[in-house]
């Protein structure tokens, strides 16, 4: 099995190579609407970078389980963050736009590499 650092570096250079497409995706938008920022917009833009907070604290909690899976307080660690993954997948039930499908993806595929490598 691959070592979570591994999986992680993995990840990192699957997503270098997806990046500028997926920052582009997000930054460019219908320039007509540029006037008109909906809150919407502006509350999955928060999303985004609260759940890419969370998929990397997800990560650091991989890693202290791989490293000592007996230790109960990184488990109540893992239990709170799955209380929180619960609460984020609804919110991001209103992100439907293009840039921020692709942009959870990514989160989701970093993820899943994570969690492949324990």
């Amino acid at each position: 099995m691959e070592d979570v650092e591994d999986v992680i570096e993995n990840y990192s250079n699957y997503e270098s190579n997806d990046e500028n497409t997926s920052n582009q995706s997000i930054e460019s938008g219908d320039n007509s609407n540029d006037e008109i920022e909906s809150s919407t917009s502006k509350d999955c833009d928060q999303f985004i970078k609260d759940y890419e907070e969370f998929v990397n604290g997800y990560i650091v909690i991989i890693k202290k389980m791989k490293a000592n899976p007996t230790d109960m307080s990184i488990m109540t660690e893992y239990a709170e963050m799955a209380s929180n993954a619960a609460t984020m997948q609804s919110d991001a039930a209103d992100c439907t736009d293009a840039k921020y499908v692709t942009k959870l993806s990514q989160l989701a595929t970093k993820m899943a590499y994570a969690a492949a490598g324990m």
